[in-house]
């Protein structure tokens, strides 16, 4: 069976990055606007939910899955992000750890926002709180660099906000 993970808007990545932020209104939004798989992604990494990962197999969510693979260090999981269509979800994991080069493919692609979200990956890989998925996961120590990112602002609406991805 094909992948079911898809291309994402700047919207539903934001929403995701906000989720995953503790903001109930972007996680309940995705579950509401047919993105239960960014809504599930969220629940393993903040919860690290093993019914929300299993669903995410069980449903074809390859890519979400193998992102979630590579974070354990699964080099199988991270080459299939890197080869497959969805090379932006390795770029995510790469910038998580601080990869310069992965954060400006992203900026060249028109990716930011994925950038946004590798940024909010990389403050709860680095806050390392028990009881989310990235307890268990170990630290890097580069620095990354200054990006424009999209942002949702109260209001709804999604503008560019400069900040350093390194906090």
């Amino acid at each position: 069976m094909h992948d079911r993970s898809r291309k994402y808007e700047i919207e539903s990545i934001l929403r995701l990055a906000e989720a995953l932020k503790g903001d109930e209104v972007s996680y309940q939004w995705l579950k509401e606007n047919n993105f239960k798989e960014l809504a599930a992604l969220s629940d393993v990494i903040l919860h690290d939910s093993k019914s929300a990962k299993e669903w995410l197999q069980q449903y074809n969510f390859k890519a979400l899955s193998a992102l979630l693979s590579a974070l354990n260090n699964d080099k199988l999981a991270f080459r299939y992000l890197l080869y497959s269509d969805f090379k932006e979800w390795a770029a995510v994991y790469r910038c998580i750890y601080k990869d310069n080069e992965a954060l400006e493919w992203l900026a060249r692609y028109n990716y930011s926002h994925y950038g946004y979200l590798a940024h909010v990956l990389h403050t709860l890989q680095e806050s390392n709180q028990k009881g989310t998925y990235f307890y268990k996961l170990s630290n890097s120590d580069n620095d990354m660099i200054n990006l424009t990112f999209p942002s949702i602002s109260e209001d709804g609406h999604v503008s560019s906000q400069r900040m350093s991805a390194s906090g």
